[in-house]
């Protein structure tokens, strides 16, 4: 399954678990102060002076360490959707294969592709705050609200955290949740080892009745009845039972739209029931619209040749968009058009 992670999956996952050890720094807290840095792209940054503006994002990373490679465009990509809310700040420390001509070079040869303010630590002064002495591995990230507070901490990997980022901003996100999450999901490691995909869903789904718009157990259930099970029926009957205890859920409903309708197996898409959550989870957002999910009930009724009514949607999901959203809103609205003028020229 590719996904808006590319090939992430339950795999991928465990290794975001594997950099968190225990340090002075921990969710809940106030965020350390970001002391001594020399900025190498954009900045300089006071966090304390910013609070009530923005989130911020502070990433520890080195230019030697392939997941930090693999993170770039991930930071780059959630700096560009949350432009108005966050801003994310890489911090590399000396070391004989970091030292702040490689990391000059490095950040001038990466250019747009790293589209976040980066610092480098030459006393080591900021990763010390930040307990990064303690941990196992990079990356490592903090994300700190607009309150100063660290809100959470963990690999900018986890495929969990463009919802983390979305949560804390509308101010709906719950630690204590997350951390019940984050110990089923280890916990699930047994099974997975043992290749026990029926416990791997078992948990999952447990992981879905702590937090039911959990994007990590929502992804891997994909993967898990696809890839492993090759069990259609038995995903149908989940995403069912899913739609209707979360009917409610705007989010909910919305990610497992999200899912339906870009699984490249067509097998598991299941359009009715991507129809089904992409227009309940429109219909209950009509008052705060939402572009993403405006665009996604859109592309649901697109897939079954609804194309004018998709076109109405898209267009809808382009007013709201924001600005450096409307360029690919646009696109894809310009491409539903194109298909229809191209249904027409057949007689359809």
């Amino acid at each position: 399954m590719v996904s808006r992670y590319g090939k992430m999956t339950f795999f991928s996952l465990l290794l975001c678990f594997a950099a968190v050890t225990l340090a002075d720094v921990k969710p809940g807290e106030p965020a350390p102060a970001l002391v001594d840095l020399e900025w190498i792209k954009g900045g300089p940054i006071d966090l304390k002076k910013a609070a009530g503006e923005k989130m911020h994002m502070v990433e520890f990373w080195a230019t030697w360490c392939p997941p930090c490679k693999m993170s770039i465009p991930l930071l780059t990509g959630l700096q560009e959707t949350y432009s108005d809310d966050l801003v994310i700040i890489g911090v590399t420390a000396p070391d004989p294969r970091n030292t702040r001509d490689m990391v000059k070079r490095f950040v001038a040869q990466q250019g747009a592709k790293m589209g976040y303010t980066v610092a480098f630590d030459p006393n080591n002064k900021t990763n010390l705050a930040y307990g990064m002495d303690k941990r196992m591995g990079i990356p490592h990230a903090f994300l700190v609200d607009k309150g100063g507070q660290v809100a959470w901490e963990g690999s900018p990997l986890d495929p969990n955290l463009k919802s983390i980022i979305r949560r804390v901003s509308e101010g709906t996100w719950d630690r204590t949740v997350q951390e019940k999450v984050d110990k089923k999901i280890s916990a699930l490691d047994v099974h997975l080892q043992m290749g026990d995909w029926k416990g791997v869903c078992k948990g999952l789904k447990e992981v879905l009745d702590i937090d039911p718009a959990s994007e990590v157990a929502i992804l891997n259930l994909f993967h898990v009845y696809a890839n492993e099970l090759h069990d259609r029926d038995g995903m149908r009957e989940w995403v069912e039972s899913h739609v209707k205890a979360n009917s409610h859920r705007r989010d909910v409903l919305h990610l497992l739209a999200e899912f339906l309708c870009s699984t490249s197996n067509l097998f598991f898409r299941h359009p009715d029931l991507a129809l089904e959550a992409a227009r309940g989870a429109y219909l209950r957002g009509k008052d705060s619209p939402h572009a993403s999910v405006t665009a996604t009930y859109a592309l649901a009724l697109y897939q079954i040749g609804a194309l004018d009514r998709a076109i109405a949607l898209q267009e809808e999901a382009l007013k709201v968009a924001k600005a450096d959203n409307k360029e690919e809103v646009q696109a894809v609205l310009d491409y539903y058009k194109l298909c229809k003028r191209l249904r027409a020229d057949l007689g359809g």
